[in-house]
């Protein structure tokens, strides 16, 4: 068996020194110090003979202020990786399966423009600035399969969306990687619509719950009072009824079970579901088309037809928290306008402020056609019975 390369020595006896190649071979520490006109460096996948265990844990850089190039992947950085202070020329570094734990802060090479961190299952933390070009020229940024936290991944994704780079890649994706917040998602959109990025990151389902909910209609012109959820933006897998606040019993229907609900930043856009009668959970999500009404109007040369969303006002008056101020309103008369997108409002209609149909109604109790309503979240919940 030939012999394995361990140790290199007298290398600052080269000063012109441009490049150095030790890849794959058994090296544990290299000095480099002082090699001003080195610009490439490659010592990757060093192992000790015969186990496949890598074997550099430590490249002594300092002084090598012209280096463009670091390639120092497959080794043993557990205990940190190398100094690389005043390292200023550096464009691109690799460091993928070097055992590297906790955080490293990158931030301070101001012409990084690519990297490679993946695969170091112990890093929860790779810091870098908006100031410097990263991703740019075509360079990747690999950062997957590592346990990067929720704030270490949205603080990546900002920095890059504010950046002056376009069209570049990241990968945040696989591992132990946390997904990002909102925050970090909205550096997404930024990267993605605005800057052309193609970014790949792990995704935590979200489960919407809701508890204390009746038996609600199909008709998709009724509202129930579900109040206003947003599925934007939200990787939905499971949305789960329960009829308790425990959260411990699902919602138990029929097998016909019907609800709808309204986007949040879009009320008039309403949905029905399924509801599954033994497990409570949703599916068949669809959108309700917006009822309109036709109108046509012929003369002996034209026909025009003109298509609109009703909207219907009741006279009314109401009362958020006292329903006998309600029944005195039903008793007396009202001039309170309410708005709905049917004509004859029951049980489980959505009432608004405004014609246009974009504000429901937030008052507990209300008098109108001749009775009094209890709402909840701007729906009709039930009849108030027991006025006079």
């Amino acid at each position: 068996m030939a012999a394995v390369i361990t140790s290199i020595t007298g290398l600052q006896n080269l000063p012109e020194l441009r490049v150095f190649s030790a890849d794959y071979s058994g090296l544990e520490s290299v000095n480099l110090s002082g090699l001003t006109n080195l610009v490439d460096v490659d010592i990757s996948d060093c192992d000790f003979p015969g186990d496949n265990t890598s074997s550099l844990t430590s490249v002594n850089l300092s002084g090598c202020t012209a280096l463009e190039e670091l390639r120092l992947d497959d080794s043993n950085f557990s205990g940190g990786i190398p100094n690389l202070s005043g390292l200023d020329s550096l464009i691109y570094m690799d460091f993928d399966q070097c055992g590297i734990t906790g955080s490293v802060d990158i931030s301070n090479h101001p012409v990084l423009e690519g990297f490679d961190f993946s695969g170091n299952t112990g890093l929860t933390e790779l810091i870098i600035s908006d100031t410097q070009p990263l991703g740019g020229n075509g360079y990747e940024l690999l950062i997957y399969n590592c346990a990067l936290t929720q704030t270490a991944v949205d603080n990546i994704l900002v920095a890059l969306s504010e950046s002056a780079v376009e069209n570049g890649y990241v990968d945040l994706s696989s591992g132990n990687n946390a997904s990002p917040s909102q925050t970090g998602v909205d550096a997404i959109n930024v990267l993605v619509n605005d800057k052309t990025w193609s970014i790949d990151y792990n995704v935590t389902p979200i489960n919407y719950t809701v508890s204390n909910q009746s038996s609600l209609t199909r008709d998709c012109e009724l509202s129930p009072n579900l109040g206003l959820y947003s599925l934007q933006s939200n990787p939905l897998q499971v949305v789960r009824f329960y009829n308790n606040a425990n959260l411990t019993s699902p919602f138990l229907g029929t097998a016909d079970a019907f609800f709808t609900f309204i986007l949040y930043d879009q009320p008039t856009n309403i949905y029905t579901a399924n509801i599954d009668p033994v497990t409570g959970d949703v599916s068949n999500i669809q959108l309700c088309v917006e009822p309109t009404t036709t109108t046509t109007t012929s003369t002996s040369t034209t026909t025009t037809t003109t298509t609109a969303t009703p909207s219907y006002s009741n006279a009314g008056a109401y009362n958020s928290n006292d329903p006998a101020a309600a029944c005195t309103a039903w008793t007396g008369g009202g001039s309170q306008a309410y708005y709905s997108s049917v004509q004859t409002p029951t049980i489980g209609t959505l009432l608004f402020e405004n014609s246009n149909l974009t504000g429901p109604i937030a008052d507990g109790y209300i008098a109108m056609i001749g009775k009094v309503f209890v709402t909840l979240n701007g729906a009709i919940s039930s009849e108030y019975s027991t006025c006079p």
